[in-house]
């Protein structure tokens, strides 16, 4: 820690004024003086000394670092380092020692992304440093266990082994299986090891993404809470970036959610190559054109290329659907999903069908027969429904959406509209023009609403 802030300028006599400032702010007490006779670096010591000599602050010392120098490369090191300082906390240096040995000898690129999936439903951002297997360990030593109770680091743990190679994962599992004997944690480490071995292997968000939710205002009809989160090219399993909130009239939506994005791309550096936007929309709002609120209300603007896909606020607040949502999502990702079209076997309801996981309407929401059936789809865990803003008996419409559906892998689905509906402007192929006003609602549940802070250890709680 000495290192890195000698390289700052918090080295500087008026740098390590200004953080004691901040060290008082974040420990909550005074700082004593150091003696002003020594050699900068010495006074230096003395106060990382002073914090890493109490509890909790090492981790104190690179808020404070993160306060006055931001997100940094010096800042990511305190961190990590205050990590591993309080790491001994909560586990022996020995295992410690085995285990960040066991993980250098794991190559896993995606990390983070596997360990989002082990937090799985406590899904939070991972902090910046968090940059590979160790690293994510030690900060999850600190994070709050799982609702069954098995520390977050241990499901990592399990996670992690099944990229890891033989000898290292069975020597991962067995410490695991070591430490749930130790716990009283065995059916909790058991019931995490079958759902990790089940699971389909966790893949890296597209990027960059952005995610808007929009949720009614609840004391004036026709207005919502527009909230926005953003990627830039992240790895995480939600976005990490959160702007302020904003109350609009829905006849504004378009003109907010266009102004946010324009931002997005130009603190991203300006022309981004592709976005994948996620809509977060009650009922009342789904069929509405949420690709045109991606472009220009002038349309003056080159379009953006914009995979845009819908997803539902009720699914997404309603865990007694979850179940049959991740089944179905599973039998999607896996090849193994059947499709359901307009007219197909109507009088059998879409829960007596457990092996659909795409499905047409025959209607549009807007229309109490499509409402209705997205309800049915939405409740029974379908994750891929598509729909004609306006008209879903159109013959050209049917025809265009049978080929879109069958023409390639399901998985691709969001790329493969998101490419027509660039293009429809200046293509007048038959399925652009027929599928220029269709909605795809694409619900993926490893993808939560990010409303969650990162979780941190009880003793960091504020009262």
């Amino acid at each position: 820690m000495l290192d890195v802030l000698a390289g700052t300028p918090l080295f500087k006599s008026s740098g390590r004024k200004v953080l004691c400032l901040a060290l008082e702010r974040s420990m909550g007490t005074s700082i004593p003086d150091t003696d002003p006779h020594a050699h900068p670096r010495v006074q230096l010591l003395q106060l990382v000394t002073h914090c890493t000599d109490r509890a909790e602050g090492s981790h104190a010392l690179a808020k404070a670092v993160e306060l006055l120098m931001g997100e940094s490369p010096a800042t990511r090191k305190m961190h990590a380092l205050a990590d591993r300082w309080s790491a001994p906390t909560w586990l022996p240096e020995s295992d410690l020692a085995l285990l960040e040995g066991l993980l250098r000898r794991v190559s896993a690129p995606d990390a983070a992304v596997i360990a989002q999936a082990s937090l799985h439903p406590l899904l939070a951002p991972l902090p910046p440093h968090c940059t590979d297997a160790s690293t994510i360990l030690l900060h999850l030593l600190r994070r709050n266990a799982l609702p069954n109770g098995l520390p977050s680091f241990m499901s990592f743990l399990e996670h992690l082994a099944l990229v890891a190679d033989g000898a290292t994962a069975e020597k991962i599992q067995e410490w695991n299986d070591g430490r749930a004997h130790r716990w009283d944690l065995v059916s909790e480490l058991t019931e995490c090891r079958s759902k990790a071995a089940a699971a389909s292997p966790p893949s890296a968000p597209l990027a960059p993404r952005a995610m808007f939710v929009l949720l009614p205002d609840g004391l004036q009809t026709n207005y919502y809470i527009l909230s926005m989160w953003h990627e830039s090219g992240g790895r995480d399993g939600a976005p990490s970036m959160r702007d302020s909130d904003v109350r609009v009239h829905q006849t504004d939506i378009h003109r907010t959610v266009y102004e946010r994005l324009s931002s997005f791309r130009q603190h991203s550096g300006g022309e981004l190559p592709s976005i994948t936007v996620e809509f977060c929309l009650p009922l009342s709002l789904v069929n509405q054109p949420v690709a045109e609120w991606c472009r220009s209300p002038a349309g003056t603007a080159k379009p953006v290329d914009c995979q845009v896909i819908v997803r539902s606020l009720e699914r997404l607040r309603s865990p007694g659907w979850h179940a049959s949502w991740h089944r179905r999502w599973t039998h999607l990702m896996h090849e193994e999903a059947d499709v359901r079209l307009p007219d197909t076997s109507p009088e059998v309801s879409v829960q007596d069908e457990p092996d659909v996981s795409a499905l047409v309407l025959s209607a549009p929401p807007d229309a109490e027969e499509g409402r209705n059936e997205l309800m049915a789809a939405i409740r029974a865990g379908v994750p891929a429904i598509l729909w004609h803003r306006e008209n879903c008996s159109a013959r050209s419409f049917q025809l265009s959406v049978e080929r879109l559906l069958f023409q390639g892998s399901l998985k691709d689905l969001p790329s493969r509209i998101g490419r027509l509906q660039h293009t429809a402007a200046t293509e007048q192929s038959d399925d652009a023009i027929a599928l220029r006003d269709v909605t795809l609602l694409w619900d993926d549940p490893s993808r939560p609403l990010p409303t969650m802070n990162p979780l941190v250890a009880p003793r960091e709680a504020v009262p």
